[in-house]
């Protein structure tokens, strides 16, 4: 038997790779084995792995919800996130997903979502690529889409809102957390 002596703790870039790694290889296989939707399989693009990567690291702390550099957007936690609601019909309720959308001219996307309970955190990710710029420009990122989620009673939420409301800029993964 092993005991705790035996556990070493690790930290850094060299032990986070391989956790990542390895749940974006489970996220993928959840798409293609059709654990999202039953009826598709789907061969989700690296956008959609970051964003459902995003989206399911908890804050480290509950009261800075935004990204920082120590931890970036938090601990990953897939299973509380992932098949935690499948229906008879073999769909994942609170999954809901978007991939390789294409966004033309300047016009705004937008959705409604009807949340049944409060049971949980509502959460919505957005991830894109961005083209890639020549070294010399002054410019961060070629588009920079907004995250914005307003609420049923009209409160704004901003993707990576900070507490002091600013917001992070020149990000190609913005999530808020309701």
């Amino acid at each position: 038997g092993f005991g705790h002596a035996d556990i070493a703790i690790m930290d850094g870039t060299s032990m986070a790779t391989p956790n990542v790694a390895g749940a974006a290889s489970l996220v993928t296989q959840y798409f293609v084995d059709k654990k999202y939707r039953s009826s598709k399989s789907i061969k989700p693009s690296s956008a959609l792995l970051r964003s459902v990567l995003i989206n399911s690291a908890d804050p480290l702390d509950e009261n800075k919800v935004y990204p920082n550099v120590e931890v970036g957007f938090g601990s990953l936690n897939l299973g509380k996130y992932i098949l935690t609601s499948v229906s008879e019909s073999g769909n994942d309720e609170n999954v809901l997903v978007g991939d390789r959308i294409e966004v033309i001219g300047d016009q705004p996307l937008m959705t409604t979502v009807e949340i049944k309970d409060n049971l949980r955190d509502f959460r919505v990710t957005l991830s894109y690529l961005d083209e890639i710029l020549n070294g010399d420009s002054s410019s961060a990122l070629t588009v920079n889409y907004d995250l914005v989620v307003v609420g049923p009673d009209e409160a704004v939420f901003r993707g990576n809102q900070r507490s002091d409301d600013t917001e992070e800029s020149f990000s190609t993964n913005e999530r808020v957390i309701v």
